[in-house]
């Protein structure tokens, strides 16, 4: 008798062709950039995961991004977190394919937002024809170190890249979603569906864009996690796959024309500041409250001045960092600078500079410009940067 699971390929692979591929980019989360290190802050919320976290998820994830203020989270489940795991419990989770998967939120209250959902995004790998038949699936499990499950994981797509700065849901109707509640289990669950594509859509965006009237959420039996842990539902997600019907069309050989190299532009003075490798220039308008990361309003004035200058100067590469006051304990305050060096970084994302002219870094309280005793001096602590890396 032929397993249903095997059935569906089996039927889903004849229905595509043979020359059906996977439009999801980096589909298992196993391409990274640079080397994945540890936080310097202690990660309680995931044991034996040393590295793991929003900061390898912001700095180390290839070709998948946040689309609002939440924070996703890079899981390496390599082999080093499964020995250390395992010395202390038998049910410990594994990625489904390779050793890395990604976290979302999707159910969450906290005094930050009533309604906080974390979202993934990404560019897919061809643009959807219209009117083809389009097939999803990923693969989710509930993590063990969270009290609530909920239904609504959906998939989002659209022709432009869609970034919100809240930590609620995007205004926007998924394609596709899952109205079942996704159970607490020790295998992974697969999710999937299809519709018809009715616009040529480029980007893909997963997560729950229910408000909480419309998310179903209920209690797991077994809780492994901290008692005064912040209620939420949150899902590994990995094993990502989109097919459409319709066959790549072949796109003819053009003939190589050698032209002329183009002169370099010239890099423009930002603000009338001369720009040089290893120059820091402050974004003295980015401005944020108290043990907060969320920007002021004021702020945008001076992102947007540079954004367009970052357009104006296509080759030159920066490092954001982030700085805080002396308010609260060494740790949160290196966690709060990452976080407001993570926010100017997503931004720029949003507004279209390529990630590989990006970095960003923060260093908590350890590098104050002002007294730190007076407010006006810690106004000025809690600050943004930029580091000119090349040009």
């Amino acid at each position: 008798m032929i397993n249903s699971n095997l059935l569906f390929f089996l039927l889903f692979g004849l229905s595509l062709g043979l020359s059906a591929q996977n439009l999801f980019p980096n589909a298992s989360f196993e391409s990274t950039r640079g080397t994945i290190k540890q936080p310097r802050y202690d990660n309680m919320a995931m044991p034996y995961e040393q590295k793991s976290g929003n900061t390898a998820f912001v700095n180390n994830m290839n070709m998948w991004y946040s689309a609002n203020f939440g924070t996703p989270d890079l899981r390496v489940l390599d082999d080093n977190y499964y020995k250390a795991c395992k010395k202390r419990r038998d049910d410990c989770d594994q990625a489904k394919e390779g050793r890395h998967a990604l976290g979302i939120i999707t159910y969450m209250e906290n005094s930050r937002s009533p309604v906080n959902r974390e979202y993934i995004q990404a560019k897919l790998t061809e643009t959807l024809t219209p009117g083809e038949t389009i097939q999803v699936e990923i693969w989710v499990l509930s993590e063990k170190w969270c009290k609530l499950v909920s239904n609504n994981i959906g998939f989002y797509f659209s022709m432009k890249r869609v970034y919100v700065e809240d930590y609620g849901p995007l205004n926007v109707k998924p394609q596709f979603n899952y109205t079942e509640v996704i159970e607490r289990k020790e295998e992974w669950t697969r999710i999937q569906g299809s519709f018809v594509a009715d616009k040529p859509y480029k980007y893909v965006t997963i997560g729950n864009f229910y408000d909480n009237e419309q998310t179903k959420i209920d209690e797991v039996d077994v809780y492994h996690g901290r008692n005064n842990n912040t209620p939420k539902a949150y899902y590994l997600i990995d094993a990502a796959k989109i097919y459409q019907s319709e066959s790549p069309k072949e796109e003819p050989i053009k003939p190589v024309v050698k032209m002329a190299p183009k002169p370099m532009p010239a890099v423009k003075k930002y603000k009338d500041k001369t720009v040089a490798v290893g120059t820091t220039i402050e974004l003295k308008n980015v401005e944020f409250d108290t043990d907060s990361y969320v920007l002021k309003p004021v702020s945008y004035a001076e992102m947007g001045e540079l954004v367009n200058w970052m357009q104006s100067s296509p080759t030159v590469v920066i490092e954001i960092r982030g700085h805080t006051d002396n308010v609260g304990s060494d740790d949160d305050n290196l966690e709060l600078s990452v976080n407001r060096a993570r926010r100017v970084y997503d931004y720029l994302l949003s507004k279209g500079i390529h990630s590989s002219r990006l970095t960003f870094k923060g260093f908590g309280e350890r590098r104050p410009i002002s007294d730190n005793q007076k407010e006006e001096g810690r106004r000025s602590n809690r600050r943004v940067e930029f580091l000119i890396l090349s040009k």
